[in-house]
């Protein structure tokens, strides 16, 4: 598949995607409903997503970003992943959770993420005045360099003093896209949906619906996103199954800093809404399910650390924590 897919339309007014049949849901661009009979837990997060108010917009997007791809998790602990709840791994470039599905099982049809966009400042490290992050939601990717990821997210960052925020798109290892009609500023909560619209031959993703919503200012845009024809320095990535689910706090490198970014201070992110679910009986992930992930230097300190939320109130719910230099808060 090339270019950017087929635009789904604007639904007409007083739609109601809860009583629309599986053809409307797909014409106008809402995610797959799941089976109310077989997917009990699904369909009703399905609901409360679907009916909250939005304005809709199709996605507008800008030339490709020149920041380089980077490997997916950066470097990952020798002590590699773990199928239980908890299991504790680090990486260099991320923060945050990630859970998957046994490949024996039914690949991740849908998967929903909602973070509160951080307010940033410089890190206390002397004198940066380059230093970014991003968060996003995304499929695949842990197992390596050499399979794609597929992303969505938003950046907040300073590049030589000069405030650069961004809501993008990425098929690892395809550049980001950035989109040019999406608004967002610091406190908004923003929310996004990667709903799996197509598959190949062998079952791999070929295209995906991207939905982007500031539940802040009620905006939203979306829209199709196939998989690349071509990925220009790599020879034939992993195309990406769809059996992990990652929520994800990102130490962002902008195009060829000098010195290299650093992680802003951003308090604490709160995560919530992260959860997805199969394309088939009622497998249900969520983020309280997944591996823990810290954000590490290059000595092994922890500089970013997400924390479970009371498991009593939410599943779905979690923040990441700034830990600064050395792992010292």
């Amino acid at each position: 598949m090339s270019g950017d897919g087929r635009r789904a339309e604007h639904p007409p007014g007083g739609f109601d995607p809860v009583a629309a049949s599986d053809a409307e849901l797909a014409r106008y661009g809402y995610p797959r409903r799941p089976d109310r009979a077989t997917q009990p837990q699904a369909y009703q997060r399905w609901r409360s997503v679907v009916l909250r108010p939005t304005t809709r917009t199709a996605a507008l997007f800008g030339p490709p970003s020149q920041v380089p791809p980077r490997p997916p998790g950066g470097v990952i602990n020798p002590g590699g992943w773990g199928d239980q709840p908890g299991f504790q791994t680090t990486t260099q470039i991320w923060a945050g959770r990630a859970t998957r599905v046994d490949y024996s099982q039914y690949p991740i049809q849908t998967m929903y993420g909602t973070w509160t966009v951080p307010r940033i400042v410089q890190p206390p490290n002397g004198g940066r005045e380059t230093y970014s992050c991003a968060s996003w939601i995304g499929l695949d990717g842990w197992d390596g360099a050499d399979g794609q990821l597929i992303q969505a997210g938003t950046t907040v960052g300073v590049v030589q003093g000069s405030t650069q925020n961004e809501v993008w798109f990425e098929w690892y290892p395809a550049k980001q896209k950035p989109i040019t009609n999406f608004d967002f500023a610091a406190g908004d909560v923003i929310s996004c949906t990667i709903d799996v619209t197509g598959r190949d031959g062998e079952d791999f993703i070929n295209e995906v619906y991207v939905t982007w919503s500031n539940v802040t200012t009620g905006k939203s845009v979306d829209g199709p996103q196939p998989r690349p024809n071509s990925f220009p320095g790599y020879t034939n990535p992993v195309p990406a199954p769809g059996f992990t689910a990652n929520w994800i706090l990102e130490l962002v490198q902008p195009t060829a800093p000098s010195p290299p970014a650093v992680l802003p201070q951003f308090g604490s992110i709160y995560y919530d809404d992260s959860w997805a679910y199969t394309d088939g009986p009622e497998v249900l992930l969520n983020a309280g399910q997944g591996s823990l992930i810290t954000m590490v230097d290059s000595a092994g300190y922890g500089i970013a650390q997400p924390v479970p939320l009371n498991p009593a109130l939410t599943d779905t719910a979690f923040r990441v924590d700034y830990l600064g230099p050395g792992g010292s808060s």
